[in-house]
């Protein structure tokens, strides 16, 4: 029953402090995108007040335009005004003409008068058209200038609005997030407050340390073995590491840490300092209890210290900035107090020591096969030097009895051609022995010293066989 409520508030604490990790990460996440925002905030009114300059500048020139638009436009009615005194003049010509040459030129004078009107007033027309056109070009700059302002200026105002919205929902969620951290962090102390959690979690911690080096349980290490003592009783410390050669360290886990709980909890700084250096007295009283069991005098090949586990960093500091010759003075008294890192760094050192002492005996094994496979080298060659000897003589012999068939035999036998004996195969004209030896082995001195062989014989001479030149029949072999 006690197990998976250990495990259950294990759990939890692992929990807690990932919540209390991720939270921070994430206030400095909303610190920096507040700066963002401010920053941005900053640009869109620098944006809006040059903005604004750029409307003022537009509406002078604006202003300006319609002076002029004024001015065509004045123009234009002068033009206008040209145009009907043009025509009244035309007008009164006609008539003071028309007294006199009614009858005789009133068609053409009409023609001519209506094609000077219909030209006055193209030109008329032509110049408010060109006019009209210059307005426009030049109120079209203008008119697009101010519908860019007024969208940058309504995107700038909605940026502005989310961002702020964003902000206001993002601190309301920090807020809440601190809430919860806080009640989570009460909650963790309430739980390490009691013995039997802190020293779950410690050997959690150590658990993981060992998984973390690759070590395995009762193969690199033991975990509460009873070790036997000739001198006193036997001891069963928390951690018993194996060494190579037969060596061993001990390891003590010590979560008695009450006064640094009470230290987190304080609300003002005396409290807090008290609490604190309670925690140091606590702390080196521990390590001085470690000394007294002496663990390295009762268990056999280990060195004259034992390593006392605190499983926090913060632990450790706390007692260690109260009192800064803690660690010195229990290095005095043969005990290594560790936190995490330095246990990692430990089981990292150790399992490189089992690896080296793997990688020597397999050198040894290597050495010792390759020590048999040259004796048996020397074996195999003595059978060689034997097997080479045995083929120059049987060379030898076969020169031998080529000769003798050469000088003997084979005259002989070509004189039944010669008395008329027919045969399916003639005898050959010529029989050659074999003048090619065995390669001998080339080994030095010193290795035929190694492999006890005898010095190599010169190479015998070769074998020469003579045949009397007289007969033609015969020919002299090599061997």
């Amino acid at each position: 029953m006690l197990l998976p409520i250990t495990i259950t508030l294990a759990v939890l604490l692992a929990a807690v402090v990932i919540v209390c990790v991720w939270l921070l990460a994430d206030r400095r996440a909303l610190r920096t995108e507040r700066s963002r925002l401010t920053a941005e905030r900053d640009d869109a009114a620098a944006q809006v007040d040059t903005l604004t300059q750029a409307r003022s500048d537009q509406d002078r020139d604006l202003a300006v335009q319609k002076q002029k638009l004024d001015d065509l436009e004045k123009s234009q009615a002068d033009l206008q005004k040209t145009l009907d005194q043009a025509k009244q003049q035309f007008k009164d010509t006609f008539d003071a003409l028309a007294g006199k040459a009614l009858k005789e030129s009133r068609d053409d004078f009409l023609q001519q008068a209506k094609r000077v009107f219909e030209t006055e007033q193209f030109k008329a027309g032509k110049q408010l058209d060109a006019n009209r056109q210059a307005v426009e070009s030049l109120v079209k700059p203008v008119k697009e200038s101010l519908e860019q302002y007024q969208k940058r200026l309504h995107d700038a105002e909605q940026q502005r609005v989310e961002a702020y919205g964003s902000l206001r929902r993002q601190a309301s969620d920090l807020s809440q997030q601190h809430k919860t951290l806080r009640d989570e962090t009460a909650n963790l102390v309430r739980a390490l407050r009691r013995p039997e959690v802190r020293g779950r979690w410690g050997e959690l911690q150590m658990a993981r340390l060992f998984e973390l080096a690759g070590m395995t349980e009762r193969v690199d290490y033991d975990e509460q073995a009873t070790i036997d003592s000739a001198d006193g009783p036997s001891i069963r410390p928390d951690y018993t590491i194996r060494l190579p050669n037969q060596r061993t360290i001990v390891v003590d886990v010590k979560t008695n840490f009450d006064a640094y709980l009470d230290a987190t909890e304080a609300t003002d700084e005396p409290t807090q300092q008290q609490h604190l250096d309670r925690h140091a007295k606590q702390v080196r009283a521990t390590a001085d209890n470690l000394a007294t069991k002496a663990y390295w005098l009762k268990c056999k090949g280990s060195p004259e210290f034992v390593v006392m586990f605190v499983p926090g960093e913060s632990i450790l500091y706390a007692a260690v900035h109260r009192d800064p010759d803690l660690i010195e003075r229990a290095m005095e008294k043969n005990v290594i107090i560790a936190t995490p890192t330095l246990v990692i760094a430990l089981l990292k050192t150790v399992a490189m020591g089992w690896q080296e002492k793997a990688l020597a005996e397999n050198a040894q094994r290597i050495a010792d096969a390759g020590g048999e496979l040259y004796a048996r080298l020397g074996t195999a060659f003595e059978h060689l030097a034997r097997l080479q000897k045995s083929l120059e003589k049987t060379v030898d012999h076969f020169n031998s009895m080529v000769g003798s068939l050469e000088t003997s035999v084979v005259p002989q036998a070509r004189r039944f051609k010669e008395l008329g004996v027919d045969a399916p195969k003639p005898v050959p004209d010529q029989l050659t022995g074999i003048d090619r030896r065995p390669r001998e082995a080339r080994l030095s001195d010193d290795d035929r010293q190694a492999m006890d062989l005898s010095p190599a014989p010169p190479n015998p001479p070769q074998s020469k066989i003579t045949v009397d030149p007289t007969d033609p029949a015969s020919e002299s072999t090599h061997a």
